[in-house]
């Protein structure tokens, strides 16, 4: 696996585990470390089945995604940022840059669709 397959496994593992909505089950509890419990129990007491915890986790990995896609972006000099300076992912062991010759942003959305259609196969 390439460094940057490991990136973006880590990244969707990101996504995935903030996009967990079962913390809106009818059993679930509360994660202890949020700063937003009513806006938890509001969310608990307003989505009642599985059509509407699926629908929400959907908005939720397809808003993460795009929050992760646009940090990429940035990082390839894509924003406004790029004007002022340029950042970069470097592997502290190596000094290699992830950057180099790839489009971190492309290559991460590939990954993702990847991963799904091989999710789908199982």
């Amino acid at each position: 696996m390439s460094k940057h397959d490991d990136l973006f496994k880590d990244l969707k593992q990101i996504r995935d585990t903030w996009a967990n909505v079962d913390y809106l089950g009818p059993s679930a509890v509360i994660p202890e470390w949020s700063e937003i419990k009513e806006e938890y129990e509001t969310l608990r007491n307003t989505i009642k089945n599985e059509n509407e915890m699926d629908a929400f986790k959907k908005v939720l990995e397809n808003t993460l995604t795009g929050v992760i896609h646009s940090v990429l972006v940035m990082i390839d000099g894509g924003t406004e940022l790029a004007e002022k300076f340029n950042i970069d992912l470097v592997v502290v062991e190596t000094g290699e840059s992830l950057r180099e010759n790839i489009a971190l942003h492309e290559e991460f959305i590939g990954y993702l669709l990847d991963a799904e259609d091989n999710n789908s196969l199982n």
